[in-house]
């Protein structure tokens, strides 16, 4: 368990770092709209895109398990269907690309790893950290008390959760026991 909280530990400085670090290398280009108005801009989605790599860190390298480290490669599950920006198939319809995918493939340049990202079902991403099949997740994955007691968290994002319904039909809350 501490190898694998070190692991965590790494890959939570890693992915502050890759925050800071910068957003892209201009993949969204000014082009002329379908309307002619220029200024529009365009996303690249393709599968050849220029992908945000890392340099390996030595220092943090050296705290990966020696498992993972003969292995050659951190084996990151992911959801396969996540929506854009975090993580969906480029036009190809076989290339996995967007955010949580750039900062997995961050996180292994920097452990000196190949990354092998699995899509997989929602569900699946707990059962694959349960039975080791992933060193890591990343993917829409609210932290929880519950889930704090048997995961480690490196958060990347703000998640707010909220419950929607029509105005209308709506006539009173008379207790905040369903608003937590």
């Amino acid at each position: 368990m501490k190898t694998r909280r070190t692991l965590v530990a790494a890959v939570a400085a890693l992915t502050a770092a890759a925050l800071l670090g910068g957003c892209g290398d201009g993949d969204v280009r000014e082009t002329v709209g379908s309307t002619g108005t220029k200024g529009a801009s365009s996303i690249n989605i393709g599968p050849d895109q220029h992908r945000v790599r890392g340099k390996k860190v030595a220092s943090i390298a050296a705290k990966v398990p020696a498992a993972i480290r003969a292995r050659g490669t951190l084996r990151i599950g992911g959801s396969a269907d996540a929506s854009p920006p975090l993580g969906f198939y480029a036009t190809d319809d076989k290339t996995r690309i967007g955010s949580e995918i750039d900062l997995a493939t961050l996180v292994a340049d920097t452990l000196g790893l190949k990354v092998d990202f699995q899509a997989v079902s929602w569900e699946n991403l707990f059962v694959g950290l349960d039975s080791s099949k992933f060193d890591g997740v990343f993917s829409n994955v609210t932290v929880t008390e519950e889930r704090k007691q048997k995961y480690d968290f490196a958060t990347y994002r703000l998640v707010d959760c909220a419950v929607a319904g029509q105005y209308d039909t709506l006539s009173a809350i008379s207790s905040t026991r369903y608003l937590r």
